[in-house]
């Protein structure tokens, strides 16, 4: 859909795989998991095209371009991935004493 209503094309790599790579350049001995999930459901439904647009990062003025958009991909398995790795989170940055 990127590509259809940005005219780019997204990366097709597995980006999960970069980020693995640079948090182990840091030195961080994380662990990840991949998982593939079933199909998302094709209904065409406000509240989808809203979540799409968002993602798109465009206005409501394209809210019929990616309803006709959504109705006319084929279903595609949706691939996630978790990385974690231990410690704590804080709000601040730690100080530099």
């Amino acid at each position: 859909m990127w590509e259809a209503i940005h005219g780019v094309a997204r990366p097709d790599r597995v980006v999960a795989d970069e980020i693995e790579g640079v948090i182990a350049a840091l030195g961080i001995d994380a662990a990840r998991e991949d998982v593939v999930l079933p199909p998302r459901p094709r209904d065409v439904t406000p509240d989808r095209v809203a979540f799409a647009r968002r993602r798109l990062l465009v206005g409501p003025e394209r809210d019929e371009e990616i309803a006709e958009l959504l109705r006319t991909l084929p279903p595609l398995e949706h691939r996630v991935a978790a990385i974690w790795w231990p410690g704590t989170a804080s709000a601040s940055p730690p100080s530099q004493a």
